[in-house]
Order: structure tokens, then sequence, then C-alpha cells
């Protein structure tokens, strides 16, 4: 692509008749102000372009000077007695911004590594006179688990476990064209920075991080036994298949059932421990559809205590929340699910709504009214199975077993 340059002398011009140079395309990004007439500014930019600020390409957008996000007299109270900081997690690095500073600390993911952060942290906060810190990171899964509940233990510690597409549509929401671990620390650090309202982890319990282990070692079982199913279903159209062949499958098959087995003893027998979450568990398994296995399920991804949670966040969490588009008369897509939750969770509770529109009375006649208004089947399925969680989240909400006439009960 061609470049046309502006000079100062094509400005002078322009009293003389002379058309203006047009300008390049990187200006599209310039501020939404009159052009500075100046022959230069500090970022060594001279002529009509003056008035945009220079972008170094080794650097990250969140390396801008403090005029570009004001300055922090401007900020008011945001940042009062609070050190932001920012953490970009890996499995084997933390990568460390601290807010207003150019500065990035690396630390080993390991213990030693934690208290190592935290010792830094304390040392920071004195120098600045902060009294808390303020730290975003991004869930990365078991990678920031044990980071987290460190942090969250230490009492001057605001800790906010981000959900990775909130952080993704801030950095685009700045325009940056950069990836990397250090420029994704700054965007944390510069994100605790501007938000004060962002939601305080919660630390999970010993028995809800011990309910996850279990029924991840269930799905990965259940997975592997369902591919032996599979290999003995084709092994079966085989017309000369070796006999040890089926007798290694059976032999796996079996001991995959036995483990099956066991863990979901296992479960049950956690559950039971505890008294708050053996009576969710009992409640929850009222509700005709919902068995041991989706019991579990729900708990593990909701926990017994939905205080703190809507019958829509509940939906959001499954991925049956309605995402739609549209705009103005041209674009109007058609609706459907957004798919955003624990897709685990979406599947056991599609079974369960397929048990439900034939056992449960509500399900059932919700399940009728729509195959009556033309929907097909697996709209209504999913329709239900998002009624589901509602029942679900009212059942763990009033802490009592289902009752189909729940509404008809006079307060």
């Amino acid at each position: 692509m061609e470049t046309i340059k502006t000079s100062d002398s094509d400005i002078e011009k322009k009293g003389r008749g002379k058309t203006e140079a047009p300008l390049r395309p990187e200006s599209l990004f310039c501020r939404l102000v009159e052009p500075v007439l100046s022959n230069s500014r500090s970022n060594g930019i001279q002529g009509r372009r003056a008035c945009i600020d220079k972008v170094d390409p080794e650097s990250d957008r969140f390396s801008r000077p403090s005029s570009f996000f004001g300055s922090r007299k401007k900020e008011g109270n945001i940042l009062e007695n609070i050190l932001p900081v920012g953490i970009d997690v890996g499995s084997q690095e933390l990568v460390v911004a601290f807010y207003g500073t150019d500065e990035i600390m690396k630390f080993g993911n390991k213990a030693g590594g934690h208290k190592a952060l935290y010792k830094t942290i304390g040392k920071r906060m004195k120098d600045s006179g902060a009294e808390r810190c303020r730290i975003a990171i991004e869930a990365t899964g078991i990678y920031s688990l044990k980071l987290s509940m460190f942090l969250a233990a230490k009492e001057d510690v605001d800790l906010h476990v981000l959900n990775p597409a909130q952080a993704r549509a801030y950095a685009q929401s700045k325009l940056s064209r950069t990836k990397t671990d250090e420029s994704d620390a700054r965007m944390l650090a510069e994100l605790a920075a501007m938000h004060n309202d962002l939601p305080l982890w919660a630390m999970p319990s010993d028995l809800w991080l011990e309910l996850k282990t279990l029924i991840g070692r269930r799905d990965s079982l259940m997975v592997r036994l369902t591919a032996i199913k599979n290999q003995g279903h084709a092994l079966s159209f085989n017309p000369k298949p070796h006999r040890d062949v089926k007798l290694s499958q059976s032999r796996e098959t079996k001991f995959l059932e036995k483990e099956i087995a066991a863990i979901e003893k296992s479960v049950g027998k956690l559950l039971n421990s505890n008294p708050e979450w053996s009576e969710a568990k009992k409640n929850l398994e009222t509700i005709p559809g919902v068995g041991e296995v989706s019991s579990a399920r729900i708990l593990s991804v909701f926990g017994p205590d939905v205080s703190n949670l809507t019958a829509g966040k509940c939906t959001a969490m499954t991925g049956l929340d309605v995402s739609e588009f549209k705009s103005g008369t041209s674009i109007n897509r058609k609706a459907h699910i957004s798919k955003k939750g624990n897709a685990k969770l979406r599947a056991t509770l599609y079974i369960a709504a397929m048990v439900g529109v034939r056992y449960n009375p509500i399900l059932k006649e919700f399940y009728e009214k729509l195959l009556m208004k033309g929907k097909l089947k697996k709209v209504a399925l999913i329709a239900c199975e998002k009624k589901l969680v509602h029942i679900a989240f009212g059942v763990l909400k009033n802490r009592m077993p289902f009752d189909p006439n729940f509404d008809a009960i006079p307060a």
C-alpha cells in the first residue's frame, strides 16, 4: 500500500489553494480532536500526524502513559489506599504486573513462589502506603486454584478470579493487538485498578473440591467405557475376530464398570458425611428425573447454598440461557441457547428432562403445551431442561423436597 507523506510545507500551502494530502489509514486510530498543527510532539511525529500517539510495536497498549487513562488524581477514591496487581497464571510460572509501573516480575507457581509473591506484594504496599491489595487473575482451572486459595486466605488481599471471556473482552475494548503473558498481566492490573465493583472470589470448601475430583474421575472412566463398548460393537461385525481381543475387551469393560461403581459409592459417602450437603442431595432426588448421579453433578456446580445465586444465574452457568443476535431490520438471527456453561451438567440435565417429561407432572404439562404450539420435540426438551434448572434452584433455595403443588400452597 502506498504511503502518502504529509509535511509542514503541505500544511503551510493549505491557504494557497493546494489540496490537503489525505490521511494515512493509521489515522483511523487517532483521537477525535482537531489536528495539532505544531511542528512536532514529544513522540517524534511531525506535521499533521503529530496528534497521534506513537505506538511502539514491541510494547503493548497497556503500557500507555498516565495521561492516556487520566491522572491518578482524576481516578477519585477508586485507588485510594489500594495496590492493584495483575497476575497471569501458567502451569509453571506466575507473571505479575503492578499498575502504574512497567515492571514485570515472575515467580514459580509453587508454594515457595506463592510465599515470595505475597512477600513482594507486602513490600510494595508498605512503600506505596497502600492498606489493601486488589489482585485480578484469570480462571485457569487447576493451575490457578492453589494460588487463589493461598491469596484468598490473606486478610489484606481482595482476590478477583475473572472469567477469561471478561478479561478478553476488556482487552479487545482497548484495541489491544498484543497477546503475551506480560501484556495479559498488565491488562489484569489495569482492570483491577479501573473497576472497584469486581466480585470477590469465594473459597470452595474441602468437600466441594473433593466432590469435583470424584465427578471428574467418573467422567473420564465413562469416556473410556463408552469407547470400549463402541470397539466391541465394531468387532461384532468382523467375520474373523481374534478370541483374545474379545476377552481383553470383556476384562476391561468389567474393570471400568467396577471402578465407576466404586467412584459413585464414594460420591454418596462423601455427600452423606455432611448434613447440609446430604439434605440438599436428598431434596434434589425427590424431583422426578433426578437421580444420584444428576444430584451429585448439580451440587458440584451450584453447591448446596444458592443464596448468592438466582434462577437466571444458574441457567447461565448451565449454558441454557437464550442468546439473540438482532440489529435493525436486516439482521435477525434465530435465537439459540448460548452453551457458555458447564457442558457436562447440561448433558446430564438433558437426560433428566427426557425422564421428567414422562414422570414429572410439571415438566410433562409444560412439554405437551409446547408441542401443541408447534415446537419441535428437541426444542421442547431443551425448554424443559431449563425449567428443570429452575425447579432444582427452588428446591435448594427453600431447602425442602420437591412439591408439584408448591405454587398453590398459601403463604
